[in-house]
């Protein structure tokens, strides 16, 4: 209270109604508007500071929707909002500080011609709507004005002291109606901050906490301060924390809190929810905050949000709680946000809900401030006792997370001021939990609902800005003069280049009297020095941001700001941010990794007439070397909508991308629709351009009419490129037409979002240039795309499958590809079954079965699943995934909800399941196996992956996670199992000769009604626990009946925890902590029948067997015999039947032998069986084809631990023999191709060998080789090989030969004959040259063509005579080259014979003609 305040505790009301008191008013002004008290020195009486503002309504019937809001001129904060809901009239008080205002009328459409209103005595301003004016208020008057600048501090007439300085009380409450509960109280008066000279606390507490142990932890801003409650006496009693926080001074907490305080309350356990009358509760706090204040500024004040003060500073949680206790009901948690509104960057809400959730139509609707926003608790279980006609049951009143709100995007929202979130309860929602229902009895009512929220802020260090209108440029004066803000971001996709965006500034450039640019970066800069942006403006370096970054893809502000008053009056500037080489593509987004992200925010201080006037002094840009914009890609956005009214009607949307369409570089569609879809038969057909686009609202989970995406940045860039972009709807008969007061069938929303491509920009801009714009109107632009050298972002990425035809299509139908792309929720119509194939699917997906279906069938197929969720899947055997002869494996993957009687999440039959980094949560089986049911052989192996809340719910239901049977086994390693549960084996039933190991893992709390909250063991089974955490569990962990044998080294173990065995079991403990001692307990192990010193416990002692790749004699490693002891006190000698302490005596090994580790060859894989030790004999033989080089007498055993140890011959070499320590190479003539080789094979003749490591490569025609040839030999002169791969040549056949070696046929002939090349082009085609034999009429007898049979014309004294070529005997004459007779010359003088057939050639100087008889000219024949 102001200036005195209530001494007896007495709280003033801070309602709107309480005008007479001064304090209340000064109360309520603090609390809703605490920004106004930094701009009014005098605090005035409430009733001098309120003005009426009169609301009206001509038809009487309120304002139908419509509403007012007053917000502050200064920082746009609202500081009233109201509205007439009934009647003609209505007044309602406004209370403000004196200052300037706007207030905003807004109407419903169809009424606002019957709104009225009046502001300020004798309506001093009145309007209708919509309207919006801009008042100042001085005391109760008020007048139409535009605002001043905001004084930067109070004034003062004389500095501070005890006279000017005044006291004010702030109360606040927090309470929880639930046990364990965490809430808050906050207090903000970062109004006061500057002017708060001393604060004190004062905390009274109610509730449970009557015992020293019922408490309540208090934090302030986080940080520890002390309990509460404990030195209380008796319940429910309201009473004063008097050691720690009576008057307790938080000045500097209040300061450093950048003037908020935020108290913490956690109570304990033991604090029961029981106080109170018809609401009960668990803890209720009242808070006092006193502070003294001054009237004046103080010296010394907090650190500003940008150095990071405790509560405003993200992240920031906060708490609330309630409970409702009536079949059906609802309850209301409520969020104070108004303290930082105006910081919230982002707002996520978290729910969790316990109660009566145990079926399908026992849910809650959920609320945010007052719009629906979802369901929550119809899949906590599932509906699978319905399906099989069995009775109800299953965990009721477990707490759960709901998914639809597991981080909830509530950010408009919470900048409200206030987030509150409402739960109603289905009708079949009763009150059974808690009191006498299944938690243990108490006094409080058993309740129907609990709900559990928390919200997560991220909470930004400056105030988000609030953009002006968008202006048309007045000719040289401006009215409103108001700081422009102009916001604009891009984001970069590659780390190798700059990205750059446009502020456009034209529609103000003109009255730009100061301007300056602040940017956000978000991206890979959180590693100092190396990472960091340039900053450019125009194409000129400003600076540098990110070096300071601690964290990446983190948005944090820059420090600098950029003064850009001369760009902005150019109309447009570009800001560009070229990230250094180490700034890499890491951050997660929905269009895929990014390097970078910039928010770059323009302000603008406006003067009221046009520039020449001269505008602040501007410091130059510092020099630096010129940065290079980059081709800008612009986005642009464009709507447009499509409805229509008929049962199964067709409509379109239409977007026109003509004067752009040469410049689109990418083109992404996204769409919303509405209407009657919620039937898998209810659906939308969606086309472009006439092209089938795929289906939507066959899959859509919210109520008929609701709006839901369907398309979310779908590539279109082929279509928008073709200038028309046409979106069609057609309905299915099912979809009809009773949505909206229009009864439309569909209403779809379509945006359409467009990358443009410009040229690029200059470096510099002239001071009177502005830069050219992109055209909206005009034709496409006459220049094509940048080339492909240019930088550009990367593109989003295409999505993937993301409806159930299209992954129907591709798993069963397509055999192009092995692997695709999923993404989305996919809700399956049935199940898919894949059949000898194999498949990989990868994405951001759900399966989700809606518990109609089984997910997958695998039929000697393979698939791989990686970061992709299965949920509710039903079915006989495996509620995801049955196998048959087939291997999974999953990467990263969900599986969750799913529900069938023989394995609740997958059945598999001879067939292996392979996990990775995944979680198996909330499976239920109603006999076998809540996650797996495994058969004939089959194989799981985990790694890294958690096992949560899964269940075999029905009575005699085996095993929460998995059910092992016919030789089958389970493998965990680094994986967790907790809070899973069943009738027999809380984990696993192992059973018929199978095996369960468990490595490096825990157990926590999970449990079994009759038998082994672990394991249980029989028929010949093996279970092996090693280096194993064990932790609540409230009965036998591990029970054995029948024959099973159970191994556990390097247990952490509570006293608690107890082994159970029957008289036919063996248990091997090993190195087991017994509460941190090494002597062993009774506790270990509890039975009435079989203790420590029974027979059917071997071997308990501190010695441990030979590690893998190791064997002793006894197959022990021993320790200490002198220090370790089992829980008799008997020594860990005396315990073991191999071992005496005279060995001579008695012809036992000697015990005290260390370990040896397996010679070269051999192996031992992990086993915690020591009999699997004994000699080298237990170790095991590298298979044939496979060595191993370490000859074990380094001790380095963990190169024989496993028959991966054992490497593949390479090829070139073979391992014949098993246990090999080295592989054999390949002799000459032989080889092995591929790894793993048992023998080296002989090459074949007609092949080669390159080298002993490759296969054998075929001879060539014209070549041959025999077997084990290293090469090919060319076949000889007069042979020759048409074939490839051949052992030998062929002889020609006479009279042909070859012309060389290495011929593929024959193709000359031998002496005395020439070849007939007349013959052969008459006569062959070329594809029989290679048979000699039918090439012999080639080959003519020389003589054969001499006009005379007793005569030899022509010389062929060698092989390969050519009938072009034949050489004529002097005195012989023929008439061509392809002329097949030669003639005799009448005068032997007269022809010179030879090679050529020219005249000049063949006949003597002075002779022509034929036969060469005919005189040349001057000359005669002379006769002698």
């Amino acid at each position: 209270v102001v200036g005195g305040g209530n001494d007896d505790g007495e709280r003033c009301n801070n309602s709107f109604e309480s005008r007479n008191s001064f304090a209340s008013m000064m109360m309520m002004m603090m609390m809703m508007w605490p920004s106004l008290l930094l701009y009014s020195v005098a605090w005035v009486r409430a009733e001098e500071a309120c003005v009426e503002l009169v609301l009206g309504d001509s038809f009487g019937d309120g304002w139908n929707g419509g509403f007012y809001t007053v917000s502050s001129s200064l920082d746009g904060a609202v500081v009233a909002r109201g509205a007439l809901d009934n009647g003609f009239t209505e007044t309602d008080l406004l209370c403000l500080a004196d200052g300037c205002y706007r207030l905003k009328v807004t109407a419903a459409e169809a009424w606002a011609s019957e709104i009225s209103w009046s502001l300020g005595g004798g309506g001093s301003l009145s309007g209708g709507a919509p309207a919006e004016v801009e008042f100042r208020k001085t005391q109760n008057q008020v007048v139409e004005a535009t605002c001043d600048v905001v004084p930067s501090s109070l004034p003062t007439a004389h500095p501070a002291g005890e006279a000017e300085q005044q006291q004010v009380f702030l109360y606040a409450t927090a309470s929880c109606s639930v046990k364990e509960c965490v809430v808050d109280a906050t207090f903000d008066v970062t109004a006061l901050e500057d002017f708060v000279v001393a604060a004190d606390l004062t905390i009274a507490l109610d509730g449970d906490l009557g015992l020293p142990r019922e408490r309540a932890f208090i934090r302030l801003n986080g940080a520890d301060a002390g309990v509460c409650g404990d030195e209380f006496a008796r319940d429910c009693e309201r009473r004063t924390c008097s050691d720690s926080f009576e008057q307790r001074d938080v000045t500097d907490e209040l300061l450093t809190g950048g003037g908020a305080l935020v108290v913490s309350f956690e109570i304990t356990p033991s604090v029961d929810a029981y106080c109170g009358g018809d609401d009960f509760y668990a803890l209720k706090a009242d808070l006092t905050l006193a502070l003294r204040v001054s009237t004046t500024r103080q010296p010394t004040v907090g650190p500003t949000m940008s150095s990071a003060p405790t509560s405003l500073v993200s992240p920031r949680t906060l708490r609330a709680s309630a409970a409702c206790f009536e079949d059906g009901c609802g309850v209301t948690v409520k969020f104070d946000t108004s303290s930082f509104a105006h910081h919230v960057a982002s707002a996520a809400l978290e729910i969790d809900l316990a109660g009566d959730l145990n079926f399908l139509t026992e849910d809650a609707e959920v609320a945010i401030n007052g719009d629906f926003a979802g369901t929550c608790g119809e899949d906590f279980q599932s509906e699978f006792y319905s399906y099989y006609g069995l009775g109800r049951s299953g965990p009721d009143c477990v707490e759960r997370r709901c998914t639809l709100f597991d981080g909830r995007d509530v950010t408009n929202a919470v900048r409200e001021g206030t987030l509150v979130v409402a739960v109603d309860a289905s009708s079949e929602v009763h009150a059974l939990c808690g009191g006498g229902g299944d938690h243990p009895p108490s006094s409080a009512p058993a309740y129907a609902l609990r709900v559990d929220a928390a919200l997560v802020v991220q909470v930004s260090e400056t105030r988000f800005p609030t953009p002006g209108p968008t202006l048309t440029p007045a000719p040289s004066t401006l009215t409103d003069t108001s700081p422009r803000t102009v916001v604009a971001s891009v984001r970069c996709y590659r780390s190798d280049e700059p990205c750059a965006v446009e502020l456009d500034t034209s529609t103000f450039a003109a009255f730009v009297a100061d301007a300056e640019i602040h940017v956000d970066l978000e991206g890979d800069l959180g590693d100092g020095n190396h990472e960091y942006v340039q900053v450019a403006v125009d194409g000129v370096v400003r600076g540098t941001c990110g070096e300071d970054f601690s964290t990446d893809c983190l948005r944090q502000p820059c420090a600098d700001s950029y003064n850009v008053t001369q760009e902005a009056r150019r109309g447009a500037l570009v800001v560009g941010v070229a990230p250094s080489a180490d700034v890499d593509a890491i951050c997660p987004s929905g269009d895929g990794l990014f390097a970078l992200e910039a928010v770059v925010t323009l302000v603008a201080t406006l003067a009221g007439t046009t520039f020449p006037t001269p505008g602040p002094t501007v410091t130059p840009a510092p020099t630096a070397a010129p940065f290079t914009v980059p081709t800008i890609w612009s986005p642009r956005s464009f709507d447009a909508t499509a409805t229509c009214f008929d049962d199964g009607c067709v409509a379109n949307a239409t977007f026109d991308t003509s004067p752009f369409a040469g410049a689109i570089a990418r083109g992404a569609l996204t769409v919303d629709l509405g209407g009657d879809f919620r039937e898998l038969s209810e659906f939308a057909e969606i086309g472009i351009n006439g092209e089938d686009f795929g289906t939507c609202g066959e899959d859509f989970t919210a109520e008929d009419c609701g709006e839901e995406r369907c398309f979310d940045s779908r590539d279109v860039t082929a279509a928008a490129s073709t200038g028309s972009l046409v979106v069609s709807f057609a309905l299915s008969p099912n979809v009809h037409a009773f949505c909206g007061s229009d009864l439309h069938a569909m209403h779809a929303r379509a945006t359409l979002v467009v990358w443009l491509s410009e040229t690029s920009l200059p470096t510099s801009s002239p001071t009177n240039t502005l830069p050219t714009p992109l055209p909206t109107s005009s034709p496409a632009p006459s220049a094509s795309p940048p080339p492909s050298a240019s930088p550009v972002p990367t593109p989003i990425p295409t999505s993937g499958l993301s409806t159930f035809r299209e992954l129907e299509a591709a798993l069963e139908n397509d055999a192009t590809t092995e692997e695709k792309r999923v993404d989305g929720v996919i809700v399956f119509e049935r199940q898919l079954e894949l059949t000898s194939t194999t498949r990989r699917l990868s994405g951001d997906a759900v399966f989700d079965g809606h518990f109609n279906t089984s997910l997958l069938a695998l039929r000697d197929a393979a698939l791989t699943l990686e970061d992709v969720t299965l949920q509710r899947g039903r079915g006989t055997y495996g509620g995801c995934v049955t196998a048959s002869t087939s291997q999974l494996i999953l990467v990263r993957v969900t599986a969750k909800n799913c529900v069938a009687l023989y394995g609740g999440a997958f059945f598999f039959e001879t067939s292996t399941l392979v996990a990775f980094d995944s979680v198996f949560s909330s499976n239920e089986a109603v006999i076998d196996g809540g996650v797996v049911d495994l058969r004939a052989f089959s194989i799981f192996d985990a790694s890294r992956c958690r096992f949560i809340s899964n269940a075999a719910s029905l009575i005699g239901g085996v095993a929460g996670v998995a059910v092992l049977e016919s030789s089958s086994s389970f493998t965990a390693t680094e994986s967790s199992f907790d809070g899973n549960s069943a009738t027999w084996g809380g984990i696993a039933y192992v059973s018929a000769s199978s095996s369960f190991s468990v490595l490096n893992s825990s157990f926590e709390s999970n449990a079994a009604l009759e038998a082994a909250d672990l394991i249980f063991l029989t028929s010949a089974a093996t279970v092996q626990l090693y280096n194993t955490t064990l932790r609540d569990h409230r009965g036998i962990a591990l029970w054995c009946s029948g024959t099973g044998t159970a191994y556990a080294a390097l247990l952490d173990l509570d006293l608690s925890e107890r082994l159970l065995l029957d008289e036919n079991c063996v248990l091997f403990l090993y190195q087991s902590n017994n509460n941190g001692t090494k002597a062993f307990r009774d506790e270990v192990i509890r039975n009435n029948v079989v203790d420590l010193a029974s027979a059917g416990v071997n071997f308990l002692q501190w010695s441990y067997p030979c590690r893998s790749g190791q064997w002793s004699a006894d197959g022990i490693e021993h320790g200490d015999t002198d220090e370790y002891h089992d829980g008799n006190g008997r020594t860990i000698d005396q315990n073991d039947p191999f071992c005496d302490d005279d060995p001579e005596t008695f012809g036992f090994p000697d015990c005290g032998a260390s370990c040896q580790t397996c010679p070269g060859g051999k192996y031992l894989p992990f086993t915690l069986n020591r009999y699997l030790h004994l000699g080298e004999a237990s170790c095991t033989d590298c298979p044939v084809g496979r060595f191993l080089e370490d000859d074990g007498s380094t001790g380095r055993w963990w190169l024989h631990d496993d028959d991966g140890d054992c490497v593949e011959c390479p090829p070139g070499k073979f391992s014949w023999e098993p246990g090999s320590e080295y592989c054999i190479d390949c002799e000459s003539g032989t080889y092995s191709s591929e790894a793993a080789a048992t023998f080296c094979s002989f090459v074949d003749p007609g092949f080669f060998l390159a080298n002993a490591s490759s296969r054998p490569a075929s001879c060539p025609p014209g070549t041959f080789s025999v077997g084990g040839s290293d090469s090919c030999t060319p076949c000889d002169v007069g042979e020759f090989q048409q074939e490839p791969e051949q052992a030998s040549c062929k002889a020609c056949p006479s009279p042909m030969t070859t012309t060389g070696k290495g011929k593929t046929h024959c193709d000359a002939c031998i002496q005395s004959y020439f070849w007939n090349t007349l013959y052969w082009e008459d006569d062959f085609d070329q594809g029989e040259i290679g048979n000699g034999t039918q090439c012999v009429k080639c080959c003519t007898r020389c003589e054969d063509i001499c006009d005379h049979d007793d005569e030899e014309c022509v010389k062929c004294d060698e092989d390969g005579s050519v009938l072009e070529t034949l050489d004529v005997r002097r005195g012989w004459w023929r008439a061509s080259r392809q002329s097949l007779k030669v003639y005799e010359c009448w005068y032997d003088l007269s022809c010179r014979g030879g090679r050529s057939i020219d005249e000049s050639d063949q006949c003597h100087s002075g002779h022509v003609g034929a036969l060469c008889g005919a005189c040349a000219e001057g000359h005669d024949y002379e006769i002698s």
